[in-house]
């Protein structure tokens, strides 16, 4: 069984990638407990007296700012990973048996399914954590009627806990 897929990417879904693979891991989860630590202790504290009114204000911005900061940036890295070369182009990818077949710019990289070390879904992609740091993101929505034969491959070729699709 083989699927065939041509993938045109936006930062959209570079972002999305971004995103899971943030929050998904303890720096995310700190990020958020640190932020909305200031702003509950900063209204509990103005509630309390224990704080002016701008001091307080000054704990809420900083809340404010801690949880909107990693968005942002992860924004701007998306679209700043959108200028290299190899998304400027459609890349074709070939999922069979033998694992996944990438053609960059006329160059063919072979991915095993053995190198693959997690298959996570995220609300827009199906993301390929490789050996190293190499990650792998192919866009749900260029899938279209291929999809589930696409989750089979996954699914008959790496194990339970290697794959994150719910």
């Amino acid at each position: 069984m083989n699927v065939c897929i041509r993938v045109k990417m936006k930062s959209e879904y570079i972002y999305d990638m971004l995103l899971y693979h943030m929050y998904s891991q303890l720096s995310g989860f700190l990020i958020n407990m640190t932020g909305l630590t200031l702003l509950i202790m900063g209204g509990m504290w103005l509630k309390s007296g224990k704080l002016t009114p701008v001091h307080a204000a000054g704990y809420l911005l900083m809340g404010v700012a801690v949880l909107i900061y990693t968005p942002f940036s992860l924004k701007a890295k998306a679209n700043k990973m959108m200028k290299e070369p190899k998304y400027q182009e459609e890349i074709p990818y070939q999922f069979d048996c033998a694992g996944v077949l990438e053609q960059i710019s006329g160059n063919e990289v072979r991915y095993e399914w053995s190198q693959v070390e997690r298959a996570v879904a995220t609300p827009k992609n199906i993301v390929f954590y490789m050996e190293g740091s190499t990650v792998l993101v192919f866009p749900k929505e260029f899938f279209q009627a291929d999809f589930m034969a696409f989750v089979k491959l996954i699914v008959a070729n790496m194990s339970r806990e290697q794959v994150y699709i719910r």
